[in-house]
């Protein structure tokens, strides 16, 4: 699983959930030197999917320590799939770019107390490659105002007793951008972001409407963690929105997360670990149609339910079994279910004890 800092855009990504067979290698560099952090992502070294890099500036220190950054990710899944069909109208890359801040007062044994403000835009990059056009760049001449509608905010504070914690922050995102836009639920829709972006683009050619765009709520996350032996969290993201087409415009959603972690970090000759995440997108609305008119199909469309054992017979080779219970797609009827068993090799890094201008944190490689 992939996640940032304060997991602003990536939160629990993993693309193998619904596209094993097209990820044989994904790559993940961090480079740490004094006061600067460097990360690369590649969900596929080749252009199947998200590129990312972050670049964070810190003070020295645990506690009264200030984080400032930036990241960008791009999702090149639209173009693959035009190189591999050639049936594509328009290609669509996704780019979002982000700010992060981050200030931690206390981080010691038994307490911590940090506060973080995040903000990120997302550009819906698109190119028509027979008539050389662009429905983006159609739009910024028409109504350039419209992509300020792409903006998603959120701030809050982390709690830390002993090995409990608990996070909340108050969240504005939009239809188009959403905080925590790249999570479990991400490749469900995959298929057809390129639709919704175009889609969202034509309407933003003809109006800018504030109230149908953002959203407003929170997400909280709490939960108890023991090192890397074994972590339990609870997330939960409720938010009140606004579409002017239905009957009742202003509607509730929600998203909630339930992940368990436990292994033996490396502590053993032949390690082990066991991985179990249970998601459900508009939740409330899933438990009420079930109550009211007996309908599972919202609960089928958002619900996610992964598991994976690992075991390590060598630092560097890893077996994997997973079973995945996996939403409709945007292109299926029916709920997928997959067994997977896999080899993951993790090439060996030096850990910068002989990189003078930096500690390498992490190569990592997934065949």
């Amino acid at each position: 699983d992939v996640e940032d800092i304060n997991k602003f855009s990536m939160f629990r990504f993993n693309s193998s959930l619904f596209y094993p067979v097209l990820r044989f290698t994904s790559a993940d560099f961090r480079i740490n030197y004094n006061f600067v952090t460097a990360r690369y992502y590649a969900e596929d070294l080749l252009l199947k999917g998200i590129h990312g890099g972050e670049l964070f500036f810190t003070t020295p220190g645990k506690s009264l320590r200030f984080v400032i950054g930036h990241s960008v990710y791009a999702d090149f899944f639209d173009y693959y799939d035009y190189l591999v069909n050639e049936s594509k109208d328009e290609i669509v890359v996704p780019v979002q770019i982000n700010t992060i801040l981050k200030f931690t007062a206390f981080d010691l044994p038994t307490f911590g107390f940090d506060i973080f403000l995040n903000g990120g835009i997302l550009l819906p990059l698109s190119y028509d490659p027979v008539s050389g056009g662009s429905s983006f760049r159609d739009m910024l001449n028409n109504n350039s105002s419209s992509i300020l509608y792409a903006i998603a905010a959120s701030a809050g504070t982390g709690v830390r007793i002993e090995n409990f914690y608990f996070k909340w922050e108050i969240v504005v995102d939009s239809l188009l951008n959403k905080v925590g836009m790249f999570d479990p639920f991400y490749n469900a829709r995959r298929s057809m972001i390129d639709e919704d972006m175009i889609s969202w683009i034509d309407h933003k050619n003809k109006s800018a409407s504030l109230l149908d765009d953002y959203r407003l709520g929170l997400r909280l996350d709490g939960g108890f963690k023991i090192g890397n032996f074994f972590n339990f969290e609870l997330v939960y993201q409720p938010a009140i929105a606004y579409d002017a087409g239905e009957v009742i415009p202003v509607y509730y959603y929600d998203r909630g997360f339930l992940m368990f972690d436990a292994g033996s970090d490396n502590k053993l000759k032949v390690n082990f670990g066991f991985k179990f995440m249970l998601a459900s997108d508009k939740l409330v609305k899933g438990i009420l149609n079930i109550v009211n008119n007996n309908d599972y199909s919202a609960i089928k469309n958002g619900t996610l339910l992964s598991s994976n054992f690992y075991l390590k017979p060598h630092a560097n080779l890893t077996l994997n079994a997973a079973f995945n219970l996996l939403p409709q797609t945007a292109d299926e009827k029916t709920l997928n279910t997959l067994f997977l068993v896999y080899l993951s090799f993790t090439p060996p890094a030096d850990n910068g004890k002989q990189n003078k201008k930096g500690d390498i944190d992490k190569i990592k490689k997934i065949m």
